[in-house]
């Protein structure tokens, strides 16, 4: 297959001085954020790097760099696709949902290696780390959870289901009473064809994995999804859960 390049921040070429882009960022030097995993014959690994020139991207970069890292498909199922590329699908199909994520800067793939660059979320913490640093700030956590459920409803309103929602795949910024938010790490993303299933899954996972939040949250979550779904239709969501987490409990 040939080389497939997408171009997501046109000044890239001039940020760096080349426009041989997929070479410059796999020859950086592996100073690893995030050292390779080694499975399967094949190893993924994140460098953190400050570009040459800033004045159009004023902060560090995350370059994913990947090598023989695949997932098998209907369409590829005995070499597979590299991950990167469904991670890169997700994502855009989720920021096309109206979900907020990273901000892509690039992404390639040569055969079955593959490079993915965002711009780094400077200054933000986990969903976890954030509630329990504000504590009894009242309005700045009801902005928390309101930025939360309307991510989480836009993303399932279009059937996409995170499939591992915990609370450090949602990175929160606080400045003041200023808050953004941000879902991460799109890889196990699906599509499905129910939105119950996707709203169980995601809300079950969420509420296990993060002890910050409150059955307070729980309740004003719930009541942001009557925008989306029928009350009828939210006390089958809210069975499903409960039968979701006694069966998980076993």
């Amino acid at each position: 297959m040939s080389k497939q390049e997408i171009l997501l921040t046109k000044e890239l070429p001039t940020i760096i001085g080349t426009t041989d882009i997929y070479d410059y960022f796999w020859q950086l030097p592996k100073n690893w954020f995030e050292a390779p995993n080694y499975r399967r014959g094949g190893w993924s690994g994140v460098i953190k790097y400050d570009l040459p020139h800033n004045q159009f991207i004023d902060v560090p970069v995350f370059v994913k760099l990947q090598s023989n890292s695949v997932y098998k498909t209907i369409k590829h199922p005995f070499k597979g696709q590299p991950t990167l590329l469904r991670e890169f699908i997700n994502t855009q199909n989720a920021i096309e949902a109206g979900v907020k994520t990273l901000d892509f800067v690039y992404f390639a793939r040569d055969d079955f290696d593959a490079i993915l660059v965002s711009k780094s979320l400077e200054g933000y913490q986990d969903l976890t780390q954030a509630l329990f640093s504000i504590k009894d700030n009242v309005a700045v956590r009801n902005t928390i959870i309101k930025l939360l459920s309307d991510n989480l409803c836009a993303m399932h309103q279009a059937k996409i289901k995170h499939g591992s929602l915990y609370g450090k795949h949602v990175l929160v910024k606080i400045n003041g009473n200023n808050v953004d938010l941000r879902f991460i790490d799109f890889e196990k993303a699906r599509h499905s064809r129910s939105m119950m299933s996707c709203i169980v899954r995601d809300i079950y996972s969420l509420f296990k994995h993060c002890d910050q939040l409150t059955e307070e949250d729980y309740q004003y979550l719930m009541k942001q999804y009557q925008n989306i779904c029928d009350i009828s239709y939210l006390e089958k969501i809210e069975y499903k859960l409960k039968k979701y987490q006694k069966r998980k409990l076993k």
